[in-house]
């Protein structure tokens, strides 16, 4: 007897693009803006996949979202830093980012030159935490146990 377990990147992209709008929608009252896509290193599977799935579902579901910049870092997170804030610098209406692992989104967070301190929640971020996995496992979200919002960037 053999077994298999295994995530569903594509899925876990697309969780991550509904989560991403759920969040934006909470702090700008609307699902509209630019959001970017940051990938921790070219040509990994896994990571293109999930990138896969939350394109896929930003461009069918959430048409006021406007993907406007895709980003290839090199796996370290000093260059996932310097293109964050690039983009941050050079993004007018920045809603919202979707990385592909947890380390790019540690990097992520740390993005400086923000516009506004006000518009600091508004930058989401991706990642697979213990939220993400229960989702995938087809858990409710705490907010349908009574346990409040999800936390931000999920």
């Amino acid at each position: 007897m053999t077994s298999l377990l295994a995530t569903d990147n594509v899925n876990a992209g697309r969780v991550a693009a509904d989560a991403l709008a759920v969040a934006i929608t909470k702090t700008s009252a609307d699902t509209e803006g630019d959001v970017v896509m940051i990938t921790s290193m070219p040509g990994v599977p896994s990571l293109d996949q999930r990138a896969k799935g939350f394109k896929e579902v930003v461009t069918a579901k959430y048409k006021a979202l406007d993907i406007t910049a895709e980003k290839v870092a090199d796996g370290k997170p000093a260059t996932v830093l310097g293109i964050m804030n690039d983009l941050i610098a050079n993004t007018g209406d920045l809603r919202g980012v979707f990385v592909s692992d947890p380390i790019t989104a540690q990097a992520v967070s740390q993005g400086r030159g923000r516009k506004e301190d006000k518009r600091q929640d508004q930058y989401s971020r991706r990642r697979f935490g213990r939220e993400a996995r229960q989702i995938l496992a087809g858990r409710r979200d705490r907010r349908a146990r009574g346990g409040g919002p999800l936390p931000h960037g999920l």
